[in-house]
C-alpha cells in the first residue's frame, strides 16, 4: 500500500518535484552569484543540478522565469531583513549600513536590480521591490515634509536607483577606498535628500 510501479511511496513524488526545482534554483543561484547572470546557460544550471534538461522546463518556461524567481526570493529578503526593520529608524547612517552589508553578501541582486532598474524591461521582481520600496521613501519623506510628488513610482526609482549605483560602485567596481566610505557617500545622500539626521 502507498506503493506504485516504480516501487517509490507515493508521496515521494511531490518530495521530488520540490526537491528538483529548490535544487535548480539553489544551482543557478550560485552559478549566478560566481559567474554572474549573462554568463550563465540553462546547460550548466542542469548540470550543477544533476537533471536533464527537459526537468528544468518542467519548474520554468526559460531562464529569465527562473532569474525572475531567484531575484523575487532576494528581494523578499532584503526587503524583510534592511529596507523594513530600519524604515523607522531615526539615524540615516544604520540604513546605509544595512543596505551596503546586505549588498556586499548578495552582489548578484545588486547587480540585477540595477541592470532591470536602468533597463526598459523589467522583471516582475523589480517591479515589486520598486513597489516595496516606495511604501519606505513615502515614510521617510512624510516623517520630515509634505511632498506632493504625482509620480512616485518614477521618484522612486530615481532613488533606488542612486542608491544601487553608490552600491554598485563601492561592490561591484570598487571605486571607494574602503565599505566605510561608500557607507558614508550613501547616508550623506539619504540625508540631503530626505532632510534628516
Amino acid at each position: 500500500m502507498g506503493e506504485h510501479k516504480g516501487g517509490k511511496p507515493k508521496g515521494a513524488r511531490g518530495r521530488d518535484k520540490t526537491t528538483s526545482r529548490d535544487t535548480i534554483e539553489e544551482c543557478a543561484a550560485g552559478l549566478f552569484q560566481t559567474n554572474g547572470v549573462e554568463k550563465t546557460s540553462i546547460s550548466e544550471i542542469v548540470k550543477k543540478a544533476g537533471i536533464a534538461k527537459g526537468t528544468f522546463y518542467l519548474y520554468f518556461k526559460d531562464k529569465d522565469d527562473l532569474v525572475d524567481t531567484i531575484i523575487s526570493r532576494y528581494t523578499r529578503e532584503f526587503l524583510d531583513q534592511v529596507i523594513i526593520p530600519f524604515q523607522n529608524v531615526p539615524k540615516i547612517i544604520i540604513l546605509s549600513e544595512a543596505i551596503i552589508d546586505y549588498f556586499s553578501r548578495n552582489r548578484m541582486l545588486l547587480v540585477e536590480l540595477r541592470k532591470n532598474l536602468h533597463s526598459g524591461r523589467t522583471y516582475p521582481s523589480t517591479r515589486r521591490t520598486i513597489q516595496g520600496f516606495s511604501e519606505i521613501i513615502l515614510n521617510y519623506l512624510n516623517q520630515y515634509e509634505d511632498y506632493k510628488i504625482k509620480d512616485f513610482e518614477l521618484y522612486t526609482k530615481v532613488v533606488l536607483g542612486i542608491i544601487l549605483d553608490v552600491c554598485y560602485k563601492a561592490l561591484i567596481e570598487e571605486h571607494f577606498s574602503s565599505p566605510q566610505e561608500a557607507k558614508n557617500m550613501l547616508s550623506d545622500f539619504l540625508k540631503r535628500f530626505f532632510s534628516c539626521d
